[in-house]
């Protein structure tokens, strides 16, 4: 990979969607209660920190072959070994200890491995889906990590997940309406995208047959204010259960879900 350093304001720009994806991700490690857990997953996090920042071979394998020999379940590996290491890699971005494509390589290679951790539980799993959410995520937008650990948590939940990459000229309602969506959650990492998000919400009430609920969360919710007000959706927020809620069927009664983007 080229050493392309970008200009300042990328820079600044990429620094917050990594800081804000730890904050907004993160599970805390206070949730867990044995101070073993704790050292098991923190030494985890910081190892797989280290290996997705290495130059070379990324060997998916091993690593999925070295977590499952430490005793780590689905949802320790997704709700808090990735998005640590996520926190780790973007606090050596920020202490100008990692290069820009290094941060960009590791969190490729993180990308990498949520999605197949989702894919072996979700073959493994059986569950019945309760609910169908659609995922939209804006053009413009920066981060993928994100969108893969939310999509894997609102999965556990019981739903069944649809994911379009939308900007301007997307017709969303038209995916909308030919499909029995109960609920569609916005994920935006920066301000450029509200503009868009305003539109597809104006669409989405002005030309769907029946309109679902609409949510919005996100790195963005870390520096902007009056989102609800600027892109007409029914609710900004970090929290599964709460977008959930939303919804007009039931939730799963043995959600684990704590925090999401």
């Amino acid at each position: 990979m080229a050493n392309y350093e970008p200009s300042k304001p990328t820079q600044a720009v990429t620094s917050r969607h990594v800081d804000a994806l730890a904050r907004t991700v993160l599970t805390s490690l206070r949730s867990y209660p044995s101070t073993e857990m704790r050292s098991r997953l923190s030494q985890a996090a910081h190892d797989l920190a280290s290996l997705t920042v290495m130059p070379g071979e990324f060997d998916t394998d091993a690593v999925m072959d070295d977590l499952r020999q430490r005793r780590l379940s689905h949802a320790d590996l997704m709700d808090f070994c990735i998005p640590e290491a996520a926190f780790l890699i973007g606090q050596g971005w920020t202490d100008d200890r990692l290069p820009f494509w290094q941060v960009s390589l590791a969190g490729a290679r993180l990308y990498q491995l949520a999605k197949r951790i989702s894919t072996e539980w979700n073959g493994a799993s059986g569950y019945d889906a309760r609910m169908a959410v659609l995922l939209v995520m804006c053009e413009e937008s920066t981060h993928v990590l994100g969108p893969a650990l939310l999509a894997d948590q609102l999965r556990r939940a019981g739903c069944s997940v649809s994911s379009v990459t939308a900007g301007r000229d997307t017709q969303l309602a038209q995916v909308i309406n030919q499909s029995a969506f109960d609920l569609v959650i916005f994920t935006c990492s920066s301000l450029d995208v509200l503009e868009t998000v305003a539109h597809l919400v104006q669409q989405t009430r002005e030309e769907t047959c029946l309109v679902p609920p609409m949510v919005l969360g996100g790195p963005v919710m870390d520096y902007a204010e009056n989102i609800r007000e600027v892109t007409g959706v029914d609710l900004v927020t970090k929290d599964i259960k709460k977008a959930l809620s939303l919804c007009a069927r039931p939730m799963t009664d043995h959600m684990e879900l704590k925090v999401a983007e």
